[in-house]
């Protein structure tokens, strides 16, 4: 689940920046309520990912987070940012933008499971190797920024 859910989710949304927006976190515009709404699922999946943990609920918290990355897999679906690339590039812009800052709430949220994976993955999406760790707090993508090296988060390893 977590190769075909966040794995894949976080690999398209970079992907589709790198290709769509010049390499860049992209501006977004003027959002829509489904931009707005998006961002706002995504943090509060973190949110409830961090109330889990404190209870020590931790097969409860990762289902948090995997509730999140699969709202925005189907955000990403009904917005078809693939399709308005050309026609209409500042709505893939606000779309993607608001994909990016959905998938930052969900690494912050699955940075307990996962802290080598979402740290190459916070690497991806344009921050510092050496930035401050800023806790359990998920800063929106800054317009603009330009993104990392972009790769898998996952990948097959055969067993010999």
């Amino acid at each position: 689940e977590l190769v075909a859910t966040w794995g894949n989710l976080a690999h398209r949304v970079l992907s589709m920046a790198r290709s769509y927006c010049a390499g860049a976190v992209p501006d977004p515009g003027e959002p829509r309520a489904a931009d707005r709404e998006i961002v706002q699922t995504a943090d509060q999946a973190r949110r409830e990912v961090g109330n889990r943990i404190e209870r020590v609920e931790l097969k409860a918290g990762l289902r948090e987070a995997m509730r999140g990355a699969a709202a925005v897999n189907g955000y990403l679906n009904a917005a078809e940012p693939w399709k308005t690339a050309r026609s209409d590039p500042e709505r893939t812009g606000a779309v993607l933008y608001s994909a990016l800052a959905a998938v930052n709430h969900l690494k912050t949220a699955l940075s307990p499971y996962l802290p080598v994976t979402c740290e190459r993955l916070r690497r991806m999406m344009g921050g510092e190797a050496t930035a401050p760790d800023r806790g359990w707090e998920a800063d929106p993508p800054r317009p603009g920024a330009p993104l990392g090296e972009i790769a898998p988060l996952y990948q097959k390893t055969s067993d010999g």
